[in-house]
């Protein structure tokens, strides 16, 4: 099962690392299913590629946890149960960070316009 785990965690990773880097390079243009998309990433042109590069940075950084553990548990076995087993399938949780540390960026940019 930790086996499992550890490949799911990879590859969300890696997908959540691949999907943002269009959005750090800027490449996405604004549009209503791909980004980060807050009320305030519609205000301009501006607003869209700063939080979008933000986001995206943040997500990056964020999903290299979900990779490292995918690869912990790869290389050592968890018993199932186990409070380490259980800290592991609910690693993923830590992507809310990300989307929370985005969302505030994106108040503040609206207010100050960065």
């Amino acid at each position: 099962m930790h086996v499992f785990i550890g490949i799911s965690h990879i590859i969300a990773g890696v997908i959540i690392i691949l999907v943002c880097i269009p959005l750090i390079r800027g490449s996405v243009k604004m549009n209503t299913s791909y980004g980060i998309r807050f009320r305030q990433s519609y205000a301009s042109e501006k607003a869209w590629y700063a939080i979008n590069r933000y986001g995206g940075i943040q997500f990056v950084i964020f999903s290299a946890l979900p990779v490292l553990i995918g690869i912990l548990l790869l290389c050592i076995p968890v018993r199932t149960g186990s409070l380490a087993f259980w800290l592991s399938l609910f690693a993923p949780l830590i992507m809310l960070v990300p989307a929370v540390t985005a969302f505030i960026f994106a108040r503040q940019f609206g207010k100050t316009d960065m």
